[in-house]
Parts: structure tokens; sequence; C-alpha cells
């Protein structure tokens, strides 16, 4: 894939983000769920502007014409659009699978972390308040009344350097770290789209036959997950277990479907729930051995989702 190609795939991934958490936001703001990070979030959002975001984006891909500006827009709201539903429906679907909604056992729901990020490169350096240090400080503190006091007065720079390198977890698209009675549970989602690639996929979105053609591109990649590709067996050389697999069946039997997309956004994803599990277990304490804890791993695209628990 060209470097142009590239960009515009990636731009409109970051609004397709933004949509999710806002979606998600939105989902334990009806709900009244408790949480640490108060109106943060909230005043990050009265700061950004979708027709300056996008008007951004026009700039960096170099597009000029009205036409296309157009086009371009009209991309913009629906992935935000999608974006905001996939998220609203993911999280809703997620605690209603914890039990935690049953209304025979009430146990407060918890969010004692969140993470996502409305700022810098996911407001396309529209959002100029605050830098990336301050932000990184904010989401930390909501981990404080957990810590004892003055617990980050002396090593808080020191975990932001840590942390916020490539594969950390200050690096998620989406942390949470959620708590319903004695149970914790880490959910990390890392979101990308592959269905658009390059400008020239900006078609016009209000015309039928163009929407019915995305569909049929959409419903020919799920059919494309063969019974086979539900099938995890390591075939790694050096292992083998005594059996002998040809070279055509191998690539099928693979503990991960290595060329699917969502799973190269899984794998991601569990790098940054590792990374935040060492963090509250290494260096702050907040999880023990005693605690009952639950990893759950989801990479996301707008076409489809890979997902890990443990």
């Amino acid at each position: 894939m060209s470097k142009s190609k590239a960009k515009i795939s990636e731009k409109l991934g970051r609004i397709f983000e933004v949509g999710f958490n806002i979606g998600v936001l939105a989902y334990i703001e009806h709900n009244e769920f408790q949480d640490n990070f108060g109106d943060f979030y909230r005043r990050d959002l009265e700061r950004i502007k979708l027709p300056a975001m996008v008007k951004s984006i026009a700039e960096i891909e170099t597009i000029t014409s009205p036409e296309s500006l157009k086009h371009l827009e009209r991309w913009s709201q629906y992935f935000l659009q999608k974006g905001f539903l996939a998220g609203l429906t993911f999280f809703g679907e997620y605690i209603n699978s914890t039990g935690w909604n049953d209304k025979k056992i009430p146990k407060a729901k918890e969010i004692l972390y969140f993470q996502c990020s409305f700022r810098g490169d996911n407001s396309f350096r529209t959002y100029k308040n605050g830098d990336r240090y301050q932000e990184l400080k904010s989401l930390l503190s909501q981990l404080a009344g957990l810590l004892p006091e003055n617990f980050f007065k002396n090593n808080l720079d020191n975990y932001i350097a840590k942390y916020s390198q490539k594969g950390e977890f200050l690096q998620a698209d989406t942390l949470m770290l959620l708590r319903s009675g004695k149970d914790l549970r880490i959910i990390c989602v890392d979101l990308s789209i592959f269905s658009l690639r390059a400008a020239e996929d900006l078609v016009v979105l209000d015309d039928i036959e163009n929407m019915r053609k995305m569909l049929i591109k959409d419903l020919k990649h799920l059919t494309s997950k063969s019974f086979f590709s539900k099938l995890r067996i390591d075939t790694g050389k050096e292992n083998d277990f005594g059996l002998t697999f040809s070279e055509e069946l191998k690539r099928y039997l693979l503990a991960f479907k290595r060329e699917d997309k969502e799973t190269i956004k899984l794998i991601q994803a569990g790098s940054y729930a590792y990374s935040f599990y060492r963090f509250l277990q290494e260096e702050t304490g907040i999880i023990t051995e005693k605690n009952k804890l639950v990893f759950n791993v989801v990479g996301y695209s707008d076409r489809n989702l890979s997902t890990i628990s443990l």
C-alpha cells in the first residue's frame, strides 16, 4: 500500500475511534456508572468540532475540489456515526454478558479507569489546549483513590515515560478497568477501518448502487472466514506434538490467522492489556493474587472483530 493510500484510511480510522469512544461514554453516562474520570472527557469533547477535523484531513490529503470535499465530509460523518453505534452497542452488550445487570444480585458497577483520547492526532491537532503530558497525568490520576496518598508524587514522570512507549498501555485506543464487587475486568480495544483504503474510494454514499457494492464487499469479507479459519492449532516447527501436516494445510491451522487484519489489531490490544496488567500488579499493587481478574481483548474494525477472553 502506498503512503498516500495509507493516509486516508488512518485519518478516517481516527474518526471511527473517536465515535466508538463517544458511544462507550454515552452508555456509561446513561446507565449512571460510578467512574473516576469526572468531566474530563466532556470538557475535551466540547473543544473538538467535526468540520474543523474534516478541514484538517482535506489539507493533509490535498483534497480541494468541492465535490471531493463533500464526499470527505459525508464519509467522516458516516464513520463517526458508525463508530458511535459500535461503541454504544459493544459496551452495552458486554455489560449484559457479564451478568452485572442482574437486578436480583445488585452490585455497584465501577469504572475505575477509562482511557481514550480526543486530543492530539485524534483531533487532527484542532484541539490545541493542553499537552500530552498533562493528558496522561489526568488519565493516571483516576487511579489515585486506589493508592496510598502521594503515591504518584515522585514516580509519575517515570511511569509516563515508561508506559507511553510503543506497545505500552498509554498508547491504547480504548482501555478500561472495571469492578463489580470483588470482580475485576480489564478491557482493551484496538480500533481501525479496513473497508476504505484510498481517496478514490470516497464514493457517493447516498447512491443506492454504491451502498449495495459496499454491502456485498463486507459480506464477502465475512464469508471468507472459512470453517478452517475457526480452527486454531499451533504448527510450529520446533514442536508439532507428533502431528504431520501438509504445507497447504498448515496455513489454516495457526494459533492466529496471521493475514487477518482484525487479528493484527487483537494482538496489538493484547500487548496493551498485558502492559496495563503489569503496571497495576507490579508498579501499584492494585491487582493482587486475591483478585478475580478477567481479560477481554478486542481487535475491532468497521468490518468485523476478533476477541480473546482470559
